[in-house]
């Protein structure tokens, strides 16, 4: 794992966090300058269990009472890490490991722009699904491959025809994004 937030990954777990547990701090309840937090404080642990969304003010005084104590860790409490707000499936990706819950946060993106590529050009093929859709979220070939694959199932957004070329592409089935 990075020890650092990239601004895109930064970007992912905010986007991750606000459909987990709202756009609101999980101390005060404000909405106002919202920042990402490390609830164990280890820097180095990006674990979605170990993150959380707290304004810039709570997470400063949390950071001073840390400092003040020196290295003595905050005990967390149950409205910290909102565990009532999260939806059934997020539960499962508590126990999940880093790099299994890391690639959950690229869902919602890729998601996204693969709706936006077809509405802008009717449809796509697997392979630029694949590639280009990695490229696009910054995540592995096969983890966008697996989500254009959820896509393309029974039940999700697209659905699989062959062109008038010959070629396989994914267009939006009808009713559903």
């Amino acid at each position: 794992m990075p020890k650092r937030f990239s601004n895109k990954r930064r970007r992912l777990y905010m986007e991750f966090l606000i459909n987990r547990d709202g756009k609101l701090c999980q101390r005060c309840g404000t909405t106002d300058d919202l920042t990402l937090d490390h609830v164990d404080n280890d820097r180095e642990n990006h674990a979605v269990t170990n993150i959380q969304i707290l304004c810039r003010p709570c997470n400063t005084t949390k950071n001073n009472r840390l400092r003040a104590g020196g290295n003595q860790r905050i005990s967390v409490g149950p409205g910290d890490l909102n565990i009532n707000k999260k939806p059934l499936e997020m539960v499962a990706l508590i126990n999940a490991t880093p790099e299994t819950q890391l690639r959950y946060l690229y869902w919602p993106a890729y998601k996204k722009w693969i709706i936006e590529k077809i509405s802008e050009r009717g449809s796509i093929t697997p392979d630029e699904a694949k590639h280009a859709g990695a490229m696009a979220v910054d995540c592995s070939a096969s983890t966008a491959y697996n989500y254009f694959k959820q896509l393309t199932s029974f039940e999700g957004s697209l659905r699989i025809i062959v062109a008038e070329t010959g070629v396989k592409v994914a267009v939006l089935r009808e009713g559903r994004e």
